[in-house]
């Protein structure tokens, strides 16, 4: 911990001033960009430069300074400290060691929890303000001028004086040197191309842009727009707009993953320290973008993984060495996008998973009959059981059967999938495939009887119609689709929501094969009516709705069709069971 230091005083607020709200909210977003960058500095590194001292040390000076400026005396004198704390190691009179980085992430974390207890809507709106630009007094620290002249000048200012004019005024500074400081703001605030926009209104917009979708769906379809061949053309034009605007309305929603593997490089740091493990945290694919709202969704479930990848898979450091393996051990985190999905993966170099000591672990604790046969892959699922734990006493980070039940109904919330591949000895890996955006959706819409339903296209691998006999009955009402050399388990649409004039027979039916990670299996529908860009309209968290769906969507005609979910339906129709 830092000493004690003599604590600078906060530059008072002059009477009757208030502070903008949208001030405030820039000031808080600024500070946390920095202390990111300062946490990316020392994660993940044993060495360090002298430019990567500075620019730690630069990150507090930089919150301090906005701090005093925005009467925020709490983060300017926690920042003061970890600044002097840190002055020694900038200034080469103390190493850049193990107890440097410590400070570093003590310091960040006090800093952000102050931050994060800043309120700013108790703050009204005052006079304009425009934050992104930098301040005049740092352009004038930059350029030479002492920062404790400027904050002296900024304590006598008065209500409708200048920084700039006063500090020419009292001969402190030469006006050529303000006016080259106020010409780089002015080129400072034209040339930045970036505006904060409030989440709300980018999700009103994005839910509108919806509306008009659907909208523009109804016209298209109406059947008296074909008498009016100049309507017609207007429309179609129409659409092409609106398939922009749609577009570009999706990709104010996307976000980097950067944020969020940053944060999940703190967790293996941490739980790596916790532990007495030396992990490497390597990460890939990071500035693949997704939808904001899976972003934030994700984070705790990659955190679950993560901390369970450090303890429960990366051997410790004796074993590992036994085992003929460096006494490090590697985690990495990977995404990439792939078509309409977006794919993270999360591996370990440890001693991997055994899947017939997970199935043992399973019947122990009651949670799968003895009898039960599985496969691997189903063995590797197992972890995904509430109360299911092989850990051989309970820790502060793990071992209470919590976490991974957690990560699949999030993940599966997000309408997503989350599968497990491992070898012993060799390590594991965990893969999630999410849907690139939860708003608008490519889907196939399916007529079942007199309903229509809708699933996505990313799911469907092939169609055909079956061939007599290529669809065979087994045990009480099952069947299986032989095809290119496989039985593939068949689910009936019809019989899955009990349809009562659905098409029972396969051969004047249409079959899909859908893709199912590892377990693909066949879908039996009447009719494949085309592909759909639908709207995605989720249900209500107080609705109970069954697992097999995952949404609806409003179609052209103004009916309402449930959106499919590929991963639930094999699993809810009690096929994959009677295989």
């Amino acid at each position: 911990q830092p000493a004690q230091q003599a604590e600078p005083q906060s530059a008072p607020a002059r009477p009757g001033e208030d502070r903008s709200t949208d001030l405030l909210h820039d000031f808080t977003n600024e500070c946390q960009e920095l202390l990111i960058a300062a946490e990316r500095v020392v994660l993940g590194k044993t060495t360090f430069t002298a430019e990567d001292t500075n620019e730690v040390f630069r990150s507090f000076h930089t919150i301090k300074g906005m701090a005093a400026y925005l009467a925020q005396p709490a983060i300017e004198r926690a920042a003061h400290r970890w600044e002097e704390c840190l002055l020694p190691v900038r200034d080469g009179h103390a190493p850049a060691d193990q107890v440097f980085v410590e400070n570093v992430l003590s310091g960040i974390d006090q800093v952000r929890a102050l931050i994060l207890s800043v309120n700013t809507s108790a703050n009204p709106l005052a006079a304009s303000a425009e934050p992104t630009a930098p301040r005049l007094g740092d352009l004038l620290v930059d350029l030479g001028v002492p920062r404790a002249v400027i904050e002296e000048t900024a304590k006598i200012l008065k209500p409708d004086e200048r920084l700039g004019d006063k500090l020419v005024e009292t001969g402190k500074v030469a006006r050529q040197v303000v006016d080259q400081a106020a010409q780089a703001q002015a080129q400072a605030r034209n040339s930045d191309g970036f505006s904060r926009v409030a989440t709300s209104k980018l999700e009103e917009m994005v839910n509108m842009v919806g509306e008009l979708l659907i909208a523009q769906a109804m016209v298209v379809s109406d059947p008296d727009l074909a008498r009016f061949p100049n309507l017609s053309a207007a429309v179609q034009r129409q659409s092409r707009i609106m398939r922009s605007l749609q577009v570009l309305s999706l990709s104010l929603r996307m976000v980097p993953l950067k944020a969020t593997f940053q944060k999940m490089a703190r967790a293996v740091h941490d739980t790596a320290r916790k532990v007495g493990k030396e992990i490497e945290f390597v990460t890939a694919g990071e500035d693949t973008e997704i939808d904001r709202t899976l972003a934030e969704a994700m984070a705790d479930p990659l955190l679950h993984m993560v901390r369970n990848a450090v303890d429960h898979g990366i051997e410790p450091g004796p074993t590992r060495s036994q085992q003929g393996k460096t006494g490090g051990g590697t985690v990495r985190l990977a995404a990439r996008q792939t078509g309409d999905d977006v794919i993270i993966e999360l591996s370990d170099d440890g001693g991997g998973m055994d899947p017939q000591r997970l199935r043992a672990k399973a019947i122990e604790k009651g949670l799968i009959p003895a009898s039960r046969v599985l496969s691997e892959l189903e063995c590797f699922d197992l972890v995904f059981l509430p109360g299911f734990s092989t850990a051989a006493k309970v820790t502060d980070v793990s071992g209470r059967g919590v976490g991974m039940d957690v990560v699949r109904r999030q993940v599966r919330n997000a309408n997503g999938s989350v599968h497990i591949q491992s070898q012993v000895g060799k390590g594991s890996t965990f893969t999630i495939r999410l849907p690139l955006t939860t708003a608008i959706m490519d889907t196939m819409l399916l007529r079942c009887g007199s309903e229509c339903y809708l699933i996505p296209v990313a799911s469907v691998v092939s169609m055909l119609r079956p061939t007599a006999g290529q669809v065979e009955s087994i045990f009480a009402d099952g069947r299986v689709l032989n095809v290119r050399g496989r039985e593939l388990p068949v689910v009936r649409l019809g019989v899955f929501f009990a349809i009562p004039d659905h098409q029972v027979e396969p051969s004047s039916s249409l079959i899909l094969v859908i893709e199912n990670r590892g377990r693909d299996y066949a879908l039996q529908v009447d009719e494949v009516l085309g592909q759909r860009q639908v709207v995605i309209k989720p249900f209500d968290h107080t609705l109970t709705h069954h697992p097999g769906v995952s949404g609806s969507a409003i179609l052209g005609d103004g009916r309402v069709a449930l959106i499919l979910n590929p991963a639930r339906l094999l699993a809810s129709s009690g096929t994959d069971d009677q295989l």
